[in-house]
């Protein structure tokens, strides 16, 4: 059963670029972003280790997160996205609460908990608490979507329902080590 929900939680993180898993690469994005920094999970918080993306180092795939650490105790995934738009595309969201939905695609019977206005790195971000199903295996998300710019970056944390307090304590760090540069 973990092997299998540790597949669901990789095939959806490499989904967080968009869409692109479930209705085909339909280039949600232009181009990664590079201004930003965030802390090394796998380096400064034991019992996380980095999830390598099978096109790691190519800034053109835009269908697997910039970043991703899976917690090694309960299989728990923490990742960061960016995708910079053409803000004049008609297909970019409009608001970070539309960024969010669309993180959203494929899961079903979605369940936002709370949804909060909070600012990382003086900037606004939208914080969301979200439970669901992935192919009938329930999901839970914890998403925060900030904009710099044209740029949307994407940090979530996502694993079985409920989250072990040290997963949210990690996800809580590690959106404090998120700088733009």
């Amino acid at each position: 059963m973990r092997k299998y929900f540790i597949l669901i939680s990789i095939l959806y993180t490499s989904s967080l670029s968009g869409c692109s898993l479930f209705f085909g690469n339909i280039r949600p994005s232009e181009e990664k972003s590079s201004h930003y920094s965030v802390e090394e999970l796998s380096r400064s918080t034991p019992g996380w280790r980095k999830l390598i993306s099978p096109t790691e180092g190519e800034t053109s795939d835009f269908s697997h997160p910039d970043v991703s650490y899976e917690s090694e105790k309960s299989a728990a995934v923490i990742s960061v996205t960016s995708g910079c738009r053409n803000l004049r595309d008609a297909h970019s969201p409009s608001s970070l609460t539309e960024q969010t939905r669309g993180l959203l695609f494929g899961i079903s019977k979605v369940n936002f908990e709370s949804v909060s206005k909070i600012e990382i790195d003086h900037t606004d971000a939208l914080w969301s608490k979200v439970t669901g199903e992935l192919n009938s295996e329930p999901v839970k998300f914890e998403i925060i979507v900030t904009q710099k710019r044209n740029c949307f970056y994407d940090l979530v944390l996502v694993g079985r329902p409920p989250f072990s307090r040290q997963d949210q304590e990690v996800f809580a760090h590690f959106v404090s080590t998120f700088h733009f540069k």
